[in-house]
């Protein structure tokens, strides 16, 4: 008899215990957003991710930081700012006035800061991809069971703030053509 309640008593604890595990995992996976699960793989699968690695980066003649000229690329560069979760921000001007959206994609997707070349609207268009990666992302989490799903890219949870620089940590800085990331 006593052997029977010890067993009961296990296995009792292990199913609560279970139970509890799980309920935890899950709530802990549905108070995060698509938008900020995206920017989070985004930057955990970014080539560059710190000043060392950007230094790799443009020994390779095929990086797309060679699609900016000499001097765009030496104002984008000197503008970024490196966080340890994620890109703290950087000058949007040189990549605006000289790229289209989805070469700007490619630049940023280095950086795991893609989601942001919606933001880019002044860019130059050169095809329907372009037109495409300027729409606005949608967030599935806020549509209705009934609307339609529309296309829309892994975007920006509502925190990266245009016009703004990160000038330290949790610290933005207005400033024309910049950008302010969650990361900062």
């Amino acid at each position: 008899m006593k052997k029977v309640i010890v067993v009961l008593t296990v296995a009792f604890s292990l199913f609560t215990l279970s139970a509890f595990s799980s309920d935890k995992l899950n709530s802990e996976f549905r108070t995060i957003s698509n938008a900020e699960k995206q920017k989070i793989i985004n930057w955990s699968l970014a080539k560059v991710q710190n000043e060392s690695e950007l230094e790799i980066e443009l020994n390779y003649d095929n990086s797309p930081l060679y699609l900016l000229s000499d001097y765009g690329r030496s104002e984008f560069l000197s503008s970024i700012v490196f966080r340890e979760n994620g890109l703290g921000g950087f000058n949007m001007g040189p990549l605006e006035d000289e790229l289209t959206p989805s070469q700007i994609y490619q630049v940023l997707s280095l950086f795991g800061a893609q989601h942001t070349t919606h933001k880019f609207k002044k860019a130059r268009i050169d095809s329907s991809l372009d037109l495409l990666l300027l729409a606005q992302p949608i967030q599935p989490e806020l549509l209705q069971p009934t609307d339609p799903i529309p296309l829309g890219l892994p975007g920006s949870g509502g925190k990266d703030y245009d016009g703004y620089e990160c000038l330290r940590r949790a610290t933005c800085s207005s400033k024309a053509r910049h950008i302010c990331m969650s990361g900062c």
